[in-house]
């Protein structure tokens, strides 16, 4: 019988023989004026067509995806001093389709090797051309649809950290290609630990600025400040810096790898050795601590929420809940880095979120029961609702993203033992009837999920308020309603239609809820809503 496994990934071991680099061609091209352009370093993409005078003729390399993407990154040497050239992108294929491969703010560029990136700008830019001036003050430019970020670029930044107590990293596995994918263990990475977080990045190559969020996010796990030290006290983070290794380092697209790419390869037997180990090792670790599984990506260059911070929904409702409840905290956490804001989110259903799928990183992470918060969290290239994305608010970004983990971790965490509490009267004294009730779970009939939030809002509310058992029945009752009607929404309507009734259905809650509450326990609740 045929081994589809070992002929597929035997395929492309030929291939990266013959052609170098797996099929993404390293190519140079030098004109008669000595200007030299070319790909042959890490994370490098182009194919020159030619070179006319002071025009560039192009194209991103998309060999071995299925379909186009934009992905390009190039050096060039040898330019005149004030010289501008304009670089046009061609399509030199038939069977796909054309799109723009030049951002809103031009090419990113970097005159020192890519150890800083700034953006042209998109001034005397098209969705497929762009003129550059040659500064004199560098002899190697190096241009590219996105801020890259390679192997180099995190051995780079971890060397700081290289001692530290609370960092250790470890090998996940070895990609096709050779080449060590990091498996990085920052927090608290010794003795029994309350939370396990696991955060990956870069299932798609070309999608470099989840690699940012995380050094940001490593920053603020490591600081010294209120975050940082109960982050290092209760939580252990296993980070996947590079789960395509080989496309970041060979400079793949990465979206749409055929056979499959990485992150549509969690259904049954995994092809690539990255998602096979991870598959493998994250429950080990996990156990039943492991509470957050987050998958970073970027989505298109350009137009609408591709130009935001956003997240994607998942169809799972008790997972919506969660991420409802995770958006509020990062929401409240983004300050003075790149905008979010939770009405950005993709909700199941709409614009491009709508198939029920079963074969990518978050419908894995779902099959480990300890998990509650399961997301995708999308990070544009160049623009995040006006405000121009780059490497250092990106950064920033990761750490407001570590605050609203912590955030989370402790609600989660005061929740449950709001709901474990059982008050045992230690004298005749203590057992006079007072008007705090903590309440033993019910059940509601609905998923395990929602039932688990609703008791956990329930007790946290008894406790904060001051409820009377009388009270805590009567939400526990207003939230079971809305869950209710909030499925059924769900299941009967459609885009605006379902937006306008979940708004309505959250709406009549609240007011249920206010109405049976005192002024003074009104006045807490508006409290409570506001941390």
């Amino acid at each position: 019988m045929i081994d589809i496994k070992s002929l597929v990934l035997g395929t492309m071991f030929f291939l990266s023989f013959v052609c170098g680099k797996t099929c993404c061609l390293a190519q140079s091209a030098t004109a008669d004026g000595g200007i030299t352009i070319y790909s042959d370093f890490p994370g490098g993409n182009i194919v020159v067509d030619s070179i006319v005078g002071d025009q560039v003729y192009l194209h991103q390399d998309i060999n071995g995806i299925w379909g186009n993407w934009f992905y390009w990154n190039f050096k060039v040497k040898g330019a005149t001093p004030g010289k501008t050239y304009t670089f046009n992108f061609t399509h030199p294929w038939e069977d796909v389709k054309k799109m723009q491969v030049v951002g809103v703010h031009g090419p990113a560029i970097s005159l020192d090797e890519g150890k800083t990136w700034t953006w042209a700008g998109k001034e005397n830019t098209t969705a497929h051309s762009f003129t550059y001036t040659f500064p004199s003050n560098t002899s190697v430019v190096q241009l590219s649809a996105v801020i890259p970020y390679t192997e180099a670029d995190y051995t780079r930044f971890m060397e700081r950290y290289k001692n530290h107590p609370n960092v250790y990293e470890r090998g996940l596995t070895v990609s096709e290609g050779g080449r060590k994918v990091e498996r990085l263990h920052i927090g608290k990475v010794a003795g029994n630990v309350s939370h396990k977080v696991l955060i990956t990045a870069r299932h798609h190559a070309c999608e470099s600025m989840g690699s940012f969020v995380l050094e940001g996010l490593i920053e603020a796990v490591l600081e010294d400040d209120t975050d940082g030290k109960w982050l290092r006290e209760n939580v252990e983070f296993l980070l996947i810096p590079f789960m395509d290794k080989d496309g970041v380092e060979e400079g793949r697209q990465g979206k749409n790898q055929r056979p499959r790419d990485h992150n549509s390869d969690y259904k049954g037997e995994s092809l690539w050795a990255s998602v096979s180990a991870l598959k493998s090792f994250v429950p080990k670790w996990g156990g039943q601590s492991i509470k957050v599984a987050l998958d970073i990506h970027c989505p298109f260059i350009s137009g609408g929420s591709h130009e935001s911070v956003y997240m994607v929904e998942n169809f799972r409702e008790p997972t919506q809940v969660q991420q409802s409840l995770f958006s509020a905290h990062l929401e409240r956490s983004v300050k003075n880095s790149l905008p979010y804001k939770e009405s950005n989110n993709i909700k199941f259903g709409t614009s491009w979120n709508k198939g029920k799928k079963d074969s990518r990183f978050s419908d894995w992470a779902h099959s480990m029961n300890s998990v509650r918060l399961v997301s995708t969290i999308e990070m544009p290239y160049a623009n995040a609702s006006g405000t121009v994305v780059t490497a250092e608010n990106t950064r920033v970004f990761g750490r407001d993203l570590a605050s609203a983990i912590a955030k989370y971790l402790q609600t989660e965490s005061q929740e449950s033992k709001v709901t474990s509490t059982q008050q045992t009267p230690k004298s005749a004294e203590q057992e006079t009837p007072k008007t705090t009730t903590t309440l033993v779970p019910h059940s509601t009939g609905l998923p395990k999920g929602i039932e688990s939030w609703i008791n956990g809002r329930v007790n946290y509310y008894t406790k904060n308020l001051n409820l009377n058992e009388q009270q805590a029945q009567q939400i526990r009752g207003f939230f079971t309603e809305s869950a209710k009607r909030g499925a059924e929404i769900k299941e009967t309507l459609k885009g605006e239609e379902q937006k306008k009734a979940s708004w309505q259905n959250q709406r009549e809650r609240e007011h249920k809820v206010n109405s049976i509450l005192t002024e003074e326990q009104k006045k807490k609740m508006a409290e409570l809503e506001k941390k």
